[in-house]
């Protein structure tokens, strides 16, 4: 009767040292690395880099006919800066817009007021600047950025005849690329969080260079936190992208991305 028991005990331990040694080849997979192809770790990365890094840049030109010229008031000789007022038909914020004179590259006071929505209002916008020339036609660069806030003063000079000028816009373009604000974002990104908040596999690794086309001597990004092992497999993918700097001016980058 004991030896019956004891082999059912035996048979018992040894069912159960098996389950156990399954288990562990299941969980922790020793001696198991998992394969993933190139083109799914390099996808992870450059579709990470491009949600996280990408933004547009909104720009419209602005024409203004006038039938007079500033008069100068102080008797100075120099014409006074005068105000135009005119309905702004895009819903930009104050602080996110810049106008530029095109002719001199200037730096143009505004401001813009924001209407009643409810009241199906387009904005005001107010320009201050001086009118020498009614032969000229007045031309500006609206640049509108989200993520930027530009400073300039609110015009103050005295607000001109609005049957003395004639605005009107040009076709409103999208720039789309690169923030070096939101690169310097994951320059500063510590390696363990980037890769899980990107969902990467921990079991592997990866860099990313962006350098100027014109200039491969200048980088904007060279995320390297982890060296390959020697005779590592490292596998490449370069594309080339653009910089879209504050104000709109487009800057052709290339972008290198390894995993290994």
């Amino acid at each position: 009767m004991k030896k019956g028991i004891n082999y059912v005990d035996w048979v018992i331990a040894i069912g159960i040292f098996i389950v156990y040694i399954i288990f562990i080849f299941v969980v922790f997979k020793p001696g198991i690395r998992e394969s993933y192809s190139p083109s799914y770790m390099l996808d992870i990365i450059k579709t990470n880099l491009v949600e996280s890094t990408h933004y547009s840049i909104e720009k419209v030109s602005l024409f203004v006919d006038y039938a007079e010229t500033s008069q100068d008031n102080n008797g100075d000789g120099i014409p006074d800066s005068e105000t135009i007022e005119l309905q702004f038909p895009f819903k930009w914020q104050d602080g996110n817009t810049r106008i530029r004179n095109t002719k001199n590259n200037g730096i143009i006071n505004k401001q813009i007021l924001d209407e009643d929505s409810n009241l199906n209002t387009p904005n005001t916008l107010k320009i201050e600047d001086k009118f020498l020339d009614t032969s000229e036609t007045k031309e500006y660069l609206l640049i509108y950025n989200n993520e930027q806030t530009f400073s300039n003063d609110f015009p103050s000079s005295t607000t001109k005849n609005s049957n003395l000028y004639s605005p009107r816009f040009g076709i409103k373009s999208e720039l789309k690329g690169i923030s070096v604000n939101n690169l310097n974002q994951i320059k500063n990104s510590e390696y363990s969080t980037l890769k899980s908040n990107w969902h990467f596999p921990l079991p592997r690794e990866f860099s990313i260079s962006i350098t100027k086309i014109q200039d491969p001597s200048f980088s904007y990004l060279d995320y390297q936190k982890i060296t390959p092992i020697q005779d590592a497999k490292v596998f490449v993918l370069q594309y080339k992208d653009d910089i879209i700097e504050d104000e709109g001016t487009k800057i052709p980058v290339l972008v290198i991305i390894r995993t290994w």
